[in-house]
């Protein structure tokens, strides 16, 4: 059985539909358990309705607002199912949803699925990597990217048993980003490129939009110290700090990528990604040329104390460079195929490697 959870505060709009899109699942051995934080709205009438109706399926829990850790708790303790499936009350899934992680659930223990939204955000999967992430967790500090919403996940109940209940005062907000860090400590990801879910961007979403008000270094540094108290409690392997010499060992055994002493290097993206690969070649000896980037308007603009070049510029000034370190997620693929037109040859005048994200833009997480 599948025990599906839904935590719920003010959203008595969207609610139904969430409600809706479980109901009308095509695998059909699932329960619902519906947490409400503390509504102001009519959500309450709105779950009740729904466990009248369908009591044996249903369940609803009423309780004082606490933030997302305590209602995610509150659900959880009355899951029976072997599967816990998460949905937010602001989204829904599409019919196939739960018959699809079903199959996925036989071998694999952690499930994430692709979605849909009606905003401009796509969702984002490091499919290279999806098979040692776990691995790269323990080993690295690192987390391999899998950007969906809480309403694409979902995971083993006896792996989400060794380390629940989550701390509430510390996660009122952001609850799954420390369900996702300890489940995968236990288990690799297994990911469904099948969009099951729809995510919906409003005003009022707890934490789109709100990113900014986040310190990620700070915030992911957290969330490790958190998960190596619990592992030093029962006495397991802790996950370690992301430094960039931890970093720099990870490129090196997993991509055979490595940053040079003494050598010159042009890194091909003027934003996040660049700035932690300009901190990483400063730490292993290397030397900044110049930084690149496809946009016209940085031209002959500083990136730190760097001026920033066009890619058109490049070949002219090759005799300049060692190296170019393409420093992009999103855009990476583009650039080597330009910088392939242009008559660059991969390892040889260029490396890239999808290791660089979002994940590791402050490379030094120790709290």
């Amino acid at each position: 059985m599948i025990s599906v959870l839904i935590n719920n505060y003010n959203y008595a709009g969207y609610l139904e539909q969430a409600v809706e899109s479980v109901i009308h699942q095509t695998y059909e051995d699932w329960e619902l358990i519906i947490v409400d934080d503390g509504s102001k709205d009519c959500s309450a009438e709105i779950i009740k309705r729904y466990v009248e109706k369908y009591p044996k399926k249903i369940r609803g829990v009423f309780k004082e607002n606490g933030g997302q850790a305590s209602a995610v708790n509150a659900g959880f303790a009355l899951a029976g199912g072997s599967i816990i499936a998460f949905l937010d009350s602001d989204d829904y899934w599409f019919p196939e949803k739960l018959e699809e992680i079903a199959k996925a659930h036989r071998e694999h223990d952690y499930v994430v699925n692709n979605f849909r939204s009606n905003g401009p955000e796509v969702s984002r999967c490091n499919k290279r990597y999806i098979d040692q992430s776990s691995y790269l967790l323990k080993k690295y500090g690192y987390q391999v990217l899998v950007s969906t919403p809480t309403s694409s996940i979902s995971i083993k109940k006896n792996i989400l048993d060794n380390f629940f209940p989550i701390p509430e005062e510390e996660y009122k907000i952001s609850a799954d980003a420390y369900i996702d860090f300890f489940s995968l400590y236990f288990s690799n990801y297994y990911y469904i490129d099948q969009a099951l879910t729809f995510y919906r961007y409003h005003d009022s979403n707890g934490y789109y939009g709100k990113e900014s008000a986040f310190d990620p270094g700070r915030f992911t540094g957290g969330i490790i110290k958190n998960v190596n108290t619990v592992l030093a409690q029962k006495g397991l392997e802790q996950v370690p700090y992301r430094s960039i010499d931890s970093q720099r060992a990870m490129y090196r055994e997993i991509e055979q990528f490595e940053i040079k002493e003494h050598e010159r290097y042009v890194i091909y993206g003027a934003g996040d990604i660049g700035r932690h690969v300009m901190k990483l070649v400063h730490r292993c000896g290397g030397s900044i040329v110049c930084f690149c980037d496809g946009n016209p308007s940085k031209k002959d603009t500083f990136f730190f104390q760097y001026k920033v070049i066009l890619a058109e510029d490049l070949w002219d000034m090759r005799g300049q460079f060692d190296k170019i370190i393409i420093a992009s997620t999103f855009y990476a693929g583009e650039i080597e195929k330009r910088l392939i037109s242009m008559g660059f040859v991969k390892e040889q005048d260029y490396i890239s490697t999808s290791l660089f994200c979002d994940y590791t833009f402050d490379a030094d997480s120790e709290a």
